[in-house]
């Protein structure tokens, strides 16, 4: 979300990636748009499932979602507006985190395609049943893993800082913003080189974050789960 964004401002979009390495099926877009003012209209997503274990094999891609269905408050901003505009994405941040508060199918439906259907850190901030968590419970049991056990303040803390990384802003203004919401200090994760992958370079820098939000009984949650 832009802050301050002019009247009539286009959106910032994030595309998912094609790489697997970001723990997510790979997505493609298809953005509608109006030719004679280029104002954006409509984005449809698209959408395969890695194979198990990470084999080849040529993927089954499909249809995933558009942005217009899938979140009614975007839908509504762009009748407004006459297509999507930052205006209308700041409407959809508030009603995330109305859905959020509430258990709500918008905040389920934004944490299932965070990832593209790949269980992810939102999974554990969520109280309310989704199809990633459902998916996440199941691969968890199959493994022999238990459900997070996280309370459901530390779910709002880190609902309450992912919140401030959706404007775009300064590494220093992120940091206002999101201070509030911390419990602790940890250490700052090493440099990537020190890591054997960039994967566990990843996992490290995310359970960080986890440890300065969770209460200190919480963090044996915090090994598969999270």
């Amino acid at each position: 979300v832009l802050p301050a964004a002019p009247a009539g401002a286009g959106p910032v979009l994030l595309t998912g990636a094609l790489s697997p390495i970001y723990h997510s099926n790979p997505t493609f877009r298809l953005v509608e748009y109006d030719e004679s003012t280029g104002r954006l209209l409509n984005v449809k997503v698209f959408w395969a499932e890695m194979p198990a274990g990470g084999g080849g094999g040529s993927l089954e891609w499909r249809f995933g979602y558009d942005i217009l269905s899938a979140y009614p408050a975007l839908a509504k901003a762009a009748h407004r507006d006459s297509g999507l505009t930052a205006a209308g994405f700041d409407d959809l941040r508030s009603s995330l985190r109305a859905s959020f508060s509430q258990g709500g199918a918008v905040w389920a439906t934004f944490v299932a395609w965070y990832k593209t259907q790949y269980p992810n850190d939102l999974t554990c901030a969520t109280s309310s049943p989704s199809a990633a968590s459902e998916r996440r419970q199941e691969q968890q049991e199959e493994g022999g893993g238990e459900e997070s056990g996280l309370s459901k303040a530390t779910k709002e803390r880190y609902f309450d800082k992912y919140m401030c990384a959706l404007t775009v802003a300064t590494q220093e203004d992120f940091e206002a913003c999101a201070g509030p919401f911390s419990l602790r200090r940890v250490a700052p994760t090493p440099a990537p080189g020190d890591f054997p992958t960039a994967a566990s370079f990843y996992r490290a820098a995310r359970l960080r974050h986890w440890q300065s939000i969770t209460l200190g009984a919480e963090e044996s949650s915090l090994g598969s789960a999270c």
